[in-house]
């Protein structure tokens, strides 16, 4: 992979080449539309795209709404188009508030905007947040779900009703999940528990996936691109990630996918917590190793992936199985990596303002590096 890690690393490298560059090469019409800035033409993203249109924090239903246009425009050309919802995110607000539907009674203060709950958390202290409460930040972040997956419903319709949805693959994967205190954290970006780094991978082609098939092994963000290649007929060898067999009939238990994240939050031995610091991950389907600070933790994986807590056993080989390759892996991004060129000073502010918006960057990030704030510990590996 490229290795881009964060937007202010400096902006993707020219010299990375993107999915929709390739897809322009063979023919395709390219579009994209997103709703988070750090998606966007500041940040390289917009390598190989015909037309890229960012409508920052819309709604996904403006979302949907530009993408039938774009589509419906031209209509019979090849297209590739890729579309960036910022739906689900906090702040927790969908539009339709369908999150009294999973949390009818709630009757305490907390609302979708938990900007103040963070920053007692990423300061140490007790948010006072009951049960109760911390149910209502499920529900609404469920509502959020609810509404992005109505949204995009609207788009696969039409698509029928434009009788493209017979020669038109669709490929629907998030980026990260969300934490509400699951390991004492809030949102996302923190830590790389189970709750943030198993997502969904949707993919529908009539002409070569069955409906229903499940993939059993662990796979990575890394797939996606040879995958959806290998789907519409285009190579793609020499890259990271891995063409997925997706005929459900392939389990390889002991096939490991990688993590990271450089704004990890960590609490030392004495209770300080520590930030941003880097944080990777080995997971299986049965087993995760945590790596921070020069110190492993093993865990085990939930059944359905989607939780992961200490394992009492102490399996010392799986361990150092894992810590292997780790090790191997985080080498192999460092030789790999495309370094990007940095940003000017005027677009550092720009982007610290942007990241200030939504959450991404706080005073506390920046007394902690004590230089630039939109500055983060150089992480040398691959993106996931």
């Amino acid at each position: 992979t490229h290795g881009f890690t964060f937007i202010n690393d400096g902006p993707l490298s020219s010299n990375a080449e993107t999915g929709a560059e390739i897809l322009k090469e063979h023919g395709y019409r390219t579009g994209a539309i997103s709703a988070n800035f750090l998606i966007g033409k500041e940040s390289g993203f917009s390598q190989g795209f015909d037309d890229f249109h960012l409508l920052h924090d819309h709604p996904a239903e403006r979302l949907t709404k530009e993408a039938m246009d774009w589509i419906g425009d031209r209509p019979e050309d090849p297209f590739f188009l890729y579309v960036h919802y910022f739906d689900p995110h906090d702040p927790y607000e969908d539009p339709e508030a369908f999150y009294k539907e999973f949390d009818p009674g709630y009757q305490g203060t907390i609302t979708g905007n938990i900007h103040k709950v963070e920053e007692l958390v990423r300061e140490g202290k007790d948010p006072g947040l009951s049960a109760a409460d911390i149910k209502h930040l499920f529900a609404r972040y469920d509502g959020e779900i609810k509404y992005c997956d109505r949204e995009i419903g609207k788009l696969l319709r039409w698509l029928e009703e434009m009788e493209l949805e017979e020669n038109t693959l669709v490929c629907l994967v998030s980026d990260h999940g969300e934490q509400f205190f699951e390991h004492g954290g809030i949102k996302h970006g923190a830590s790389v528990h189970q709750e943030e780094l198993h997502v969904p991978w949707i993919l529908r082609a009539p002409w070569a996936i069955e409906p229903g098939v499940r993939v059993q092994k662990p796979v990575c963000h890394a797939d996606v691109l040879p995958t959806i290649l290998q789907l519409v007929g285009i190579p793609s060898s020499g890259m990271d990630g891995k063409v997925q067999d997706l005929s459900g009939s392939e389990n390889d238990p002991g096939a490991i996918v990688f993590g990271e994240t450089q704004h990890g939050v960590i609490i030392d031995d004495s209770g300080a917590i520590l930030l941003p610091r880097e944080i990777l991950t080995a997971v299986t389907s049965r087993w995760k190793l945590i790596r921070a600070l020069d110190r492993n933790i093993l865990l085990r994986v939930g059944e359905q992936g989607w939780d992961d807590e200490v394992d009492s056993s102490k399996d010392q080989e799986v361990e150092d199985r894992l810590l292997k390759a780790l090790v191997e892996w985080k080498a192999s991004g460092v030789s790999r990596r495309v370094v990007p060129t940095p940003y000017t000073k005027s677009e550092l502010e720009v982007l610290r303002k942007r990241m200030e918006l939504i959450g991404y960057l706080q005073k506390q990030d920046e007394e902690e590096e004590g230089k630039d704030p939109t500055s983060t510990p150089k992480t040398e590996g691959a993106s996931k």
